[in-house]
């Protein structure tokens, strides 16, 4: 059974070794991309999850919290009791943004010589998203400085003024590559896997020689991992290529641990190889088969929450962005990498992935099976 495998795996590397397009597009094209995009540059936001600590729980205080709930760039979906409660998650990517308003902040807005401070926390793995938070929160806090001047204008000497101290965690500069760059390295993770993986079969209809294999004393299992072994391989090596080339290259820390992020990429590769075997089966040419493949990424990029903030879209779509295994993905692949976070904050995106990885490959089995039998 090994023997039969391995001889499967050895024809498939052998075929892509001489297709000289095929390595180009699908191995070195991404590598050129995304050393493209890290010297690129990339983007009205709405509904950002936000968390609230008030812990001066003042009239003032819960004005300001008022003003924050008002603008329709903010969702106030927690109200904390303290900065570990934010910690979490932010950790987990639960919010986008946080406003700690800290005791004493009503007495300082009635003192002459103090300004009142609040401190707003952005997760800045998300260039777009925290420049956009950055902004309306400063715009929120704005608006209510000036409806507390003007309340206290008859009040004798007063302050009004409020301080605004902004932190970005896991990015302080605000680089928009710490954002786009582990973002482009997942669609070109899925592109190749996909593309791989799809190809391979549409590549043996092509050539006639599929039903040669399907006659094979080849068992359904043997096919699967005959054919997927070489994917699984060089698209594994193929993102630590990328991973190489981003830490070293363009200077974007690993802050999670490597050995934990790899196996999950490894685990992540199986999940997004069905898509390629399911469409190598409906895939009568390579043309038809890499048309699918282009389409199924686009459609991946939107839901992943990369080209457009899942934040952003209609409710509905929101809801079909938790169909896409890539969008509980890129929220783990960001939490290790980006923020490093532990592989156990993430166990609502593992779950989801994992079922709908078995849903994926059910789907994927179930189309050969009938291409077997027909």
């Amino acid at each position: 059974m090994i023997g039969r495998i391995l001889n499967l795996a050895r024809k498939e590397l052998l075929q892509l070794a001489r297709s000289r397009l095929l390595v180009f597009l699908v191995i070195l094209g991404p590598l050129a991309e995304l050393l493209l995009v890290g010297w690129g540059t990339s983007q009205a936001i709405e509904h950002l999850p936000t968390a609230i600590v008030d812990l001066d729980q003042s009239r003032q205080s819960r004005q300001l919290v008022q003003a924050l709930e008002n603008r329709r760039d903010f969702d106030v979906t927690y109200y904390c009791y303290d900065q570990g409660e934010v910690d979490h998650l932010l950790d987990q990517g639960a919010v986008s943004v946080a406003v700690v308003i800290p005791h004493g902040f009503a007495a300082e807005l009635t003192d002459p010589n103090r300004s009142a401070q609040v401190q707003v926390i952005l997760d800045g793995s998300h260039f777009i998203i925290a420049q956009e938070a950055k902004g309306s929160s400063q715009a929120a806090i704005a608006a209510f400085q000036q409806s507390i001047i003007a309340e206290q204008s008859g009040w004798g000497e007063t302050n009004g003024a409020v301080g605004t101290s902004v932190r970005s965690w896991f990015n302080e500069t605000l680089s928009r590559s710490v954002y786009v760059i582990p973002s482009e390295m997942t669609q070109l993770l899925i592109f190749v896997t996909v593309a791989l993986a799809a190809l391979g079969i549409a590549r043996e209809r092509e050539r006639g020689t599929l039903e040669q294999l399907l006659i094979s004393p080849l068992r359904s299992a043997e096919l699967f991992i005959g054919k997927a072994l070489p994917v699984v391989m060089v698209a594994f090596i193929e993102f630590i290529l990328m991973l190489v080339i981003v830490t070293s290259l363009f200077h974007i820390p690993l802050q999670g641990s490597a050995a934990i992020l790899l196996i999950f990429v490894f685990f992540y590769i199986l999940v997004e190889l069905g898509w390629g075997i399911t469409i190598s089966v409906f895939s009568r040419t390579q043309m038809q088969a890499l048309v699918l493949v282009f389409l199924l990424v686009m459609v991946e990029t939107i839901f992943s929450g990369y080209a457009v903030p899942i934040e952003s879209m209609p409710t509905v779509m929101q809801w079909i962005s938790n169909l896409f295994p890539i969008k509980h993905f890129l929220v783990v692949f960001k939490g290790i990498m980006v923020k490093g976070a532990p592989i156990s904050a993430f166990p609502v995106q593992i779950g989801a992935i994992f079922l709908l990885g078995a849903g994926i490959w059910t789907i994927a089995i179930l189309s050969l099976r009938r291409r077997r039998l027909e």
